[in-house]
């Protein structure tokens, strides 16, 4: 699933750099609308599966057995992770994907939700949690999409605009157009 959402950004931003830098010959609006949209996905990813899964998703109450961090894939990096288990005896291993950062301790009581169709993983939160969505996040995300979106928007309109202040015609070198 991440790499069709790598593979979808990366299109989405070579489209957005070859319309608006090469096509409409529009480079500031083109460096703001790229950066805007290389950035997007850090913030709006993990915002939306917040928001998805405490929102349509099923509280279930929980324990963390225990924590730890574990080595990355190249042996330079440690990721915290952490073990809980339900009202119901299953066990699951959460990462910093899933909320957690080591800021549990064992035999602390917390919150799960699941993704109702079962496709996401958990999202853990601690039992005295509100269940509400982080609002930084989320400002964040759609700060930069209405910035990529804005600057879109504003390169095409200042395409159109000297569109149509162009004389039609042809003319020759150093005829003067009245």
């Amino acid at each position: 699933m991440l790499y069709v959402g790598a593979l979808l950004v990366c299109a989405v931003l070579a489209a957005a750099a070859i319309l608006l830098g090469g096509v409409w010959h529009r480079a500031g609006a083109a460096v703001l609308v790229c950066g805007a949209l290389l950035v997007l996905p850090l913030f709006a990813g993990s915002a939306l599966y917040e928001v998805y899964v405490k929102t349509a998703g099923e509280r279930v109450p929980a324990v963390v057995l225990d924590t730890g961090e574990k080595r990355g894939v190249k042996r330079t990096t440690t990721l915290s992770v952490c073990r809980v288990v339900d009202a119901s005896g299953k066990i699951t291993d959460l990462s910093e994907q899933q909320n957690c950062h080591g800021q549990f301790a064992p035999r602390e009581h917390v919150v799960l939700h699941e993704d109702p169709t079962g496709l996401l993983d958990p999202w853990v939160e601690p039992a005295t949690g509100a269940g509400t969505v982080d609002g930084l996040n989320l400002g964040i995300a759609a700060a930069l999409f209405a910035a990529a979106g804005l600057g879109t928007y504003s390169a095409g309109v200042r395409r159109r605009g000297e569109k149509a202040a162009r004389p039609v015609g042809r003319y020759r070198a150093g005829e003067t157009v009245v």
